[in-house]
């Protein structure tokens, strides 16, 4: 894993023990307020955490994506186009570089990042619904993707 990713990962880590302690306490104090107040703080550090770290695999899917353009207009345009769009470029990126269809490349791990893209939105803007999430299955892909965009800058841009 790159260190950024390793510390967001630690971070939660580390913050997720602290309200797992205030929930702990809420229910040593029978508080029904207190428990409600700490399970509020443990799915408001859930989301913003998702959201951190699915910046960061957006980051480097989006630098994949546009490796292998030119120019930094070419460049700025990938980055405004649709999430899918970039997304498909990336993938097709790092099966070149690879010279395989990894697993977490395949057309089947589409839909959850795709997914996880929509659950963000949702999150962003303070619409706060509450769904089911892997925020270690998101960090770690993330990770996958760093280590494309390294082995790629090692071999240089691919050409076409």
């Amino acid at each position: 894993m790159n260190s950024k990713l390793d510390s967001l990962a630690s971070s939660y880590t580390r913050l997720s023990r602290d309200v797992a302690g205030r929930i702990e306490f809420a229910f040593d104090l029978d508080s029904d307020d207190a428990l409600r107040l700490a399970e509020q703080e443990k799915e408001h550090l859930d989301q913003a955490f998702f959201v951190l770290s699915f910046s960061a695999l957006e980051k480097n899917i989006t630098a994949l994506a546009s490796a292998r353009l030119s120019t930094g207009m070419q460049r700025a345009g990938l980055r405004s186009a649709p999430f899918d769009k970039r997304l498909e470029t990336a993938l097709k990126v790092a099966r070149e570089v690879l010279r395989d269809e990894p697993e977490w490349a395949s057309r089947q791990k589409l839909p959850t990042i795709l997914n996880w893209y929509e659950i963000r939105n949702e999150i962003a803007p303070a619409g706060y619904k509450s769904v089911l999430y892997s925020l270690c299955a998101l960090v770690a892909v993330a990770a996958i993707w760093a280590v494309v965009i390294f082995l790629m800058s090692r071999k240089g841009p691919l050409q076409k």
